[in-house]
């Protein structure tokens, strides 16, 4: 598949079956993309309605359990999940926080990366009281081991200073 024999060298080229899988990888992988930004993105930032809260939650778990499964996309999802930490409808702030409680089950190395991804949450500008609550309230109920010290640190650190930060916004 890889060689090419010529009457006194021997060319390396790859073959054409090989070119055409690799395009038709590339096709798929941009075909979820699409799915990743164009469904499940659309139908998780829409307004909600009370109809439209079942589907969120149902465009929650697919993002979740795409998490989970498949490794392609992880940043935009794990985007996508924090971000509706943050929701202003409590059932799926909840609900977004359980489903990252339940991937940090799965995958217990991607706890920094969750944490991270919440504290910089945390710390956007005009973020409503309810959404930074979530943040904290979900920070707070990390199980974190002795190897992750630093992120254990800088967590109580960034906690403290949001609560100091925003003491008059929340109280």
């Amino acid at each position: 598949l890889y060689e090419e024999r010529t009457s006194s060298s021997t060319k390396k080229s790859i073959s054409p079956r090989i070119l055409l899988l690799w395009r038709y990888e590339e096709i798929i992988k941009n075909k979820y993309s699409a799915f990743l930004s164009q469904y499940l993105g659309k139908t998780m930032s829409q307004n909600a309605t009370a109809g439209d809260n079942m589907t969120k939650v149902q465009a929650l778990r697919t993002a979740c359990s795409l998490l989970k499964e498949i490794p392609e996309g992880e940043q935009i999802l794990l985007n996508m999940i924090v971000n509706k930490v943050g929701d202003p409808t409590r059932k799926i702030a909840s609900s977004a926080g359980h489903e990252l409680r339940m991937i940090l089950e799965t995958h217990p190395n991607m706890t920094q990366v969750i944490a991270r991804e919440v504290q910089q949450l945390a710390h956007r500008p005009n973020l409503s009281t309810r959404a930074l609550y979530n943040c904290i309230i979900f920070l707070n109920q990390l199980k974190l081991k002795k190897e992750e010290d630093p992120v254990e640190e800088s967590s109580e650190g960034k906690g403290v200073e949001l609560n100091n930060g925003n003491r008059k916004k929340i109280s």
